[in-house]
């Protein structure tokens, strides 16, 4: 097997556990932003709005203070905090749906080699847990597997030879 195949196939192992961290990436921030929109959404039904009094906004009359424009700054920062929040619940809806394209995209590319590794020895899959996923180096990989370095050295070639392989047939090289 030539080099450049090889090298071609190892750069596209590393590109799918690379997206496999970010898909598990967006996945927590998609429930990061579902969770912070929710909040917003109960604090408009519970109407949990924050107020600053402003004591000179008030008018005064020889009967005293005139509720006419404290009920109209209320009215007014109610419909502002609400169409604040709304704007911002908006503004959260569009980046869940940018996440969720972003997330489909990844998952779609990763579906073939994913079912390229399902199709593996567990030999093979081990190997590319410990080599591509977790980078671990060839002394932990030679302990853990239980090889030497000459059938380290062969199961990695034979894993990538396989996989080269299958990618071909499914027409990804």
């Amino acid at each position: 097997m030539k080099k450049e195949y090889i090298k071609t196939t190892e750069q596209k192992i590393r590109q799918y556990f690379k997206d496999t961290d970010s898909i598990k990436l967006i996945k927590q921030t998609i429930l990061a932003l579902e969770t912070k929109k929710e909040e917003l959404e109960q604090k408009i039904k519970t109407l949990n709005l924050n107020f600053d009094i402003d004591i000179k906004g008030n008018s005064m009359s020889s009967e005293g203070i005139s509720t006419n424009s404290t009920d109209s700054y209320f009215e007014k920062n109610i419909v502002k905090q609400i169409e604040d929040i709304l704007n911002i619940i908006k503004n959260l809806e569009e980046d869940i749906a940018n996440q969720k394209n972003q997330l489909l995209k990844l998952e779609i590319k990763n579906t073939k080699l994913e079912n390229i590794f399902n199709l593996l020895s567990p030999e093979y899959k081990m190997l590319l847990n410990l080599k591509y996923e977790k980078n671990e180096p060839e002394l932990i990989i030679l302990n853990k597997l239980v090889l030497s370095k000459s059938n380290y050295h062969r199961l990695k070639k034979k894993t990538v030879e396989s996989i080269y392989n299958l990618l071909l047939m499914y027409g990804e090289i």
